[in-house]
């Protein structure tokens, strides 16, 4: 979660800040982290195989939480 979620929100953050964006390559940096906070919202909405994922997927309000992600992205 962290690789995905955490280094996209930088540029999104970058975004609301005012850093970027300053042209189309940092656009496309954008574009991408959009991309990924949405295919991350999903993904961390399904079971893996750490030793308590299934408690996390299970929980309604990580479910919502994750939902929420994906419709910022």
């Amino acid at each position: 979660m962290v690789g995905i979620i955490d280094q996209s929100a930088d540029f999104i953050w970058a975004v609301g800040n005012g850093d970027l964006p300053r042209d189309d390559h940092d656009w496309d940096q954008v574009r991408g982290a959009v991309y990924d906070m949405i295919l991350g919202g999903k993904v961390i909405q399904m079971g893996g195989t750490g030793e308590f994922d299934a408690q996390w997927i299970a929980n309604t309000d990580w479910q919502a939480h994750s939902e929420e992600l994906t419709q910022i992205g």
